[in-house]
């Protein structure tokens, strides 16, 4: 009986053990769909990327049906135009130029004064109260990174002009900044420097919460003396050649059978 007991509990754990090794099928994937806006409300909608935050609300720059242009937010369910939140309208001369990061409750745009002399500036918002990041910019002087990518302190990285116009990289927060880095007007041999900041409209410039900047730039690395680098590397290559005529004159001396 004990032995018969054995056998039925081997069987057991064999069986049990084979439902768990065998393929299970797999889950299939459920796509929730969610309508933030569409022409009912708004005439056109979702005229730039739209930016989502860790909530799940939208921020998005269309045109509604009453006419009002700038950053509206939904959260799914609105079914009018006052359950929408407007973070920022379009009063001229300002315009609303560009939309960024929406962090927490507040969202990150780019508006241009168009007065005789265009400026551009930086605000986020949650709607009601409007804080400026930056301001007063240089239409085509200075540039901020597109998309506004701003961290959860409020801060954004942009690119300022400096040192003839080569440029630097500077963190803007409550309407001031301050430089991080400046691109140098010459380049110090043996140094490995920074020599610009590549093209940022897709968003590879910015600061995260800690601080640290993330950008794409180009780099260069010169010889201290490149008199002695010519010399040895015209050294090295007649090396090369004297090793390679040696090595195919032993191999024609080789002999055949």
């Amino acid at each position: 009986m004990r032995n018969s007991n054995r056998r039925l509990l081997s069987a057991t754990v064999v069986f049990l053990g084979s439902i768990s090794l065998s393929p299970t099928a797999p889950a299939q994937t459920t796509y929730t769909f969610t309508k933030i806006a569409d022409t009912n409300i708004f005439s056109s909608p979702l005229l730039t990327r739209p930016s989502l935050n860790d909530e799940g609300a939208v921020a998005f720059i269309a045109t509604a049906s009453d006419g009002g242009h700038g950053v509206f937010v939904g959260r799914g369910g609105e079914n009018e135009l006052s359950d929408y939140t407007a973070i920022a309208l379009n009063q001229p001369p300002v315009v609303v130029t560009g939309l960024g990061s929406y962090v927490g409750s507040h969202v990150a745009y780019a508006v241009v004064a168009t007065n005789a002399t265009p400026r551009l500036s930086i605000f986020s918002s949650d709607g009601f109260t409007p804080q400026l990041i930056l301001g007063g910019l240089g239409v085509g002087q200075q540039g901020s990174s597109f998309p506004i990518l701003m961290n959860r302190l409020g801060q954004i990285a942009y690119v300022s002009k400096g040192n003839a116009g080569r440029g630097g990289l500077d963190v803007a927060q409550n309407g001031s900044s301050r430089t991080i880095y400046s691109v140098p007007a010459t380049v110090t041999r043996g140094k490995l420097e920074c020599t610009g900041i590549l093209d940022r409209r897709d968003g590879n410039l910015q600061v995260a919460d800690g601080g640290t900047l993330i950008f794409l730039g180009g780099f260069r690395n010169l010889p201290v003396n490149p008199t002695a680098c010519l010399v040895f590397c015209r050294e090295a290559l007649t090396a090369a050649t004297r090793r390679c005529s040696y090595s195919k004159a032993r191999t024609s001396r080789i002999p055949t059978t």
